[in-house]
């Protein structure tokens, strides 16, 4: 029955669902009336109905996706009202409750990954990804998400690590080899020289123009990798002293942003879109 509530405004007739002994309400009927609340921004009474479908049907697991949603959507982030806190505590309970029994819904992964953001909780949702890493060693969404929020968190070791095995696992996909890229510029950029010495910051500057040199190579037209490009010229000249070096990285960052621009409005012209 996982997910039947969910569908059952559009698939599934009344007469499907049945009715919990000794109530007159019916599940799809709430759920339908839920969603009705929903699309019309009355997220509170939405989720009184999503609640009351699920004390009916405790077994239906789409019914906990229904109610993450309501509360996520109660949510404030501005507010630390401990009812507030509570809405995202228990939404974020719900999403993970789900995906346990859905894990491939990527759809509810997405929507945790926010509930996360929103609340600030990027320590649990460090600890949720890297459990389900554990399980779901091969899982490319949960290494790109928990490569994010590690580098977020400024343990770029961990974040690099994970996407090089994103890579390992998509060796034909451009995005990988452009994520590891702008991984590379993020950490350049944001340490400073007693975060970073000039040996390493090298280092780290050269995987990440390798790494985007590979993106281009599969997606000629990948004219965000081409600005990428530009940024991490530029991040060399933190560590290269001699002048007409630094001239000559100047003029190869300005030719990277020329090259994108220009590749990126052949793009557009040709799909008949504006700039």
């Amino acid at each position: 029955m996982i997910g039947l509530s969910l569908l059952a405004a559009l698939l599934i007739p009344p007469s499907a669902f049945g009715r919990a002994p000794g109530d007159g309400a019916d599940v799809g009927d709430l759920v339908r009336q839920g969603d009705s609340y929903f699309r019309t921004g009355r997220y509170r009474e939405a989720l009184a109905v999503y609640e009351k479908a699920r004390s009916l049907d405790p077994l239906d697991v789409g019914l906990l996706l229904l109610t993450a949603r309501g509360r996520r959507a109660l949510y404030d982030p501005s507010s630390t009202d401990p009812s507030n806190v509570r809405l995202s505590k228990k939404a974020i309970e719900d999403y993970e409750a789900y995906l346990a029994k859905v894990p491939d819904d990527k759809m509810a992964f997405q929507a945790l990954a926010g509930a996360w953001v929103e609340a600030g909780q990027e320590d649990a949702a460090i600890r949720y990804l890297r459990e389900r890493h554990a399980g779901r060693p091969s899982d490319v969404e949960t290494i790109e998400l928990l490569a994010g929020f590690t580098e977020k968190k400024g343990d770029y070791e961990e974040s690099e690590a994970l996407l090089r095995k994103r890579i390992a696992l998509e060796p034909s996909n451009p995005e990988a080899y452009y994520r590891f890229g702008v991984s590379a510029y993020t950490r350049s950029a944001n340490s400073s020289e007693l975060q970073m010495g000039p040996g390493k910051r090298r280092k780290v500057i050269d995987d990440g123009v390798a790494q985007l040199d590979r993106a281009i190579t599969l997606r000629p037209d990948y004219f965000e990798a081409m600005l990428y490009q530009g940024k991490l010229s530029r991040e060399y000249l933190k560590v290269e002293p001699d002048a007409a070096k630094q001239a000559r990285l100047k003029a190869k960052a300005e030719e990277w942003q020329k090259r994108a621009l220009e590749t990126r409005r052949r793009i557009t012209a040709k799909a008949g879109q504006p700039e």
